[in-house]
């Protein structure tokens, strides 16, 4: 397992695909809500990540690999809370956004020992448009000489459609370069 995991040093992936970004609200459970047979929560804190296609970034930079990503968020606070978090960590990225998407938010509620007691999604799962599948492409074209191969996060969130899919295969095997999914 090492050793595979040594081959990832110094690679140069391009990823592409669904991002979320996640919060955890953790407390201590309390006993019950008087309105209803649910836990009642003291939140002592509140930690938020990024998610999907950006945490696999992080995954892979911490293994020693550079990435750079592409996706496509909302045109809301939480695609620009997205967008400060991937420039604040020093990712390169080309993120499009989609007038009328939600950016993919999801909540946790956990307990401080790590059981979940609800998980809350503010979402789109639709697809894409065509001029955010072109925007991607156009994006990937641009990247594709830099990678050695192309990682594509698909969560089911919309964003990885198949014309998009088709377009990385063709522009990857055009270089010669891997997909993975």
């Amino acid at each position: 397992m090492l050793s595979i995991l040594e081959k990832l040093r110094g690679r140069r992936v391009l990823v592409v695909g669904d991002v979320t970004f996640d919060t955890h609200v953790i407390g201590e459970a309390v006993g019950l809500s008087p309105e209803a047979p649910v836990p009642k929560l003291e939140i002592e804190a509140e930690q938020r990540f990024l998610g999907g296609a950006a945490n696999i970034v992080e995954n892979l930079r911490a293994l020693g690999g550079e990435a750079r990503i592409l996706t496509v968020s909302g045109d809301d606070p939480e695609g620009e809370y997205l967008a400060r978090e991937i420039e604040r960590r020093n990712v390169p990225s080309f993120i499009v956004k989609e007038k009328g998407r939600i950016t993919t938010h999801i909540t946790r509620v956990l307990t401080r020992d790590g059981y979940q007691l609800l998980r809350m999604e503010k979402a789109r799962v639709d697809e894409i448009g065509p001029q955010a599948v072109d925007s991607l492409l156009e994006g990937v074209a641009k990247n594709i000489d830099w990678c050695e191969g192309v990682l594509v996060a698909d969560f089911a969130r919309g964003i990885v459609t198949k014309g998009l899919f088709s377009g990385i295969v063709r522009l990857a095997h055009e270089r010669g370069k891997k997909v993975v999914v």
